[in-house]
């Protein structure tokens, strides 16, 4: 009888539901996979009793099956209504260890369709920075996966709602801007509806199209100015960039070296190299 099921885009158990599901409880989550894959319509309501029923079984599974199971299913075109689901139904919190905020995920899936499981996740379930270690702990996240939800995480350090543009280009300097963009789309989808989109608009479109400059100067042009050699260089060039940044990357090379010059003779640092 498949396929009446595949014509309909039914997703449903074979045989006995609990049956199925007993004989791996994996099971449940492949249902709701499956579901987020393909079909358009509700959950066959027995599969998804049989579901509720064997949710329990989900601790049995080593967390490597279970994170890739569901970073599956955060990937697929109807992640959020498979998601829905397993909130309302008490499945969510057999996989992961926080709350999670639908409405967040619906932000983020609305604005950014194109966005990663492990950022789909974090929208989901970040509300603290310390989220990042129970959820690297519960689900064996990669080490990249684990840099995904930490550089999330950073803003939640820092209490931003809105990144100036100047913020703004200062994480894609420092970090890129698909790490920019992760931070962004995670704000943008926690502070909707406090701040239009309106507000966003800016921001989100510079991640997409704004190049960083390049560092104007370099250890040699410190060494030039006279600097001896050694660790003075490089807390010279430190605070050279971060003036460079504060400047909002207007500073040119000459106002840079100039200012490099300054700092040196502040500090009493001998000019005369050896």
């Amino acid at each position: 009888g498949g396929l009446p099921d595949i014509l309909s885009l039914t997703v449903r158990f074979i045989g006995s539901p609990d049956r199925r599901i007993a004989e791996d409880y994996l099971r449940i989550l492949r249902f709701f996979r499956f579901f987020a894959e393909y079909s358009p319509n509700i959950p066959d309501q027995s599969a998804l009793a049989a579901c509720v029923r064997g949710r329990r079984g989900l601790h049995q599974l080593s967390r490597e099956r279970v994170r890739q199971e569901f970073l599956k299913l955060l990937s697929a075109p109807r992640a959020l209504a498979a998601v829905e689901i397993m909130y309302t139904h008490g499945l969510i919190g057999m996989v992961v260890p926080a709350a999670p905020r639908v409405n967040y995920l619906a932000r983020l899936i609305g604005v950014y369709p194109g966005a990663s499981p492990a950022v789909r996740l974090a929208t989901l379930c970040l509300a603290v920075a310390d989220d990042v270690k129970r959820l690297s702990k519960a689900l064996k996240l990669s080490n990249d996966e684990q840099k995904e939800l930490q550089n999330i995480a950073a803003v939640l350090h820092a209490k931003i709602k809105l990144p100036s543009l100047g913020i703004a280009r200062q994480w894609i300097y420092k970090y890129g801007n698909k790490s920019a963009k992760q931070r962004i789309a995670y704000l943008r989808s926690a502070t909707f509806p406090a701040l239009a989109d309106t507000a966003w608009s800016p921001v989100a479109e510079l991640a997409n199209s704004w190049i960083a400059p390049e560092f104007p100067i370099a250890g040699r042009d410190i060494l030039a100015l006279g600097v001896a050699p050694g660790p003075t260089v490089g807390r010279l060039l430190q605070k050279v960039e971060a003036a460079w940044l504060e400047s909002d990357f207007a500073l040119s090379r000459e106002a840079l070296l100039a200012h490099a010059q300054l700092l040196s003779s502040q500090a009493g640092i001998d000019n005369k190299s050896p």
